[in-house]
């Protein structure tokens, strides 16, 4: 024991964060003013743009296992980590290699200027 009641290799308390948060030069906190393209978009948008029916139960029982609940996480996946999961191969191909068309669609489909 070092001072009294305390242990003797002690820490000391944590520092509030040592780096300072950016600054931005036009005095923005730095959010930006348009949404990203993805907000808002829903898994069932992506299902019939890659031409899988969403209603389909082997899909919605595969995407629930895997925690898939936004269009994104396709890009993390394989498209046989999908058909080990029982949804059929064409399916599969189509979530994972859809990915790249739908983010450049989503682009399209923002109004011009933001």
């Amino acid at each position: 024991m070092g001072a009294v009641g305390q242990p003797v290799h002690s820490h000391p308390p944590p520092l509030s964060n040592p780096i300072p948060a950016p600054r931005s030069v036009n005095g923005n906190s730095g959010v930006p003013s348009s949404p990203a393209a993805s907000e808002g978009v829903e898994l069932k948008q992506y299902l019939h743009f890659a031409h899988v029916n969403p209603a389909n139960l082997v899909i919605q029982w595969a995407l629930d296992d895997l925690g898939i609940t936004h269009y994104s996480a396709f890009q993390n996946f394989k498209a046989t980590e999908l058909e080990d999961t029982g949804i059929k191969k064409g399916h599969a191909r189509s979530l994972t290699g859809s990915f790249n068309c739908f983010e450049r669609h989503l682009k399209t489909r923002q109004p011009r200027g933001q």
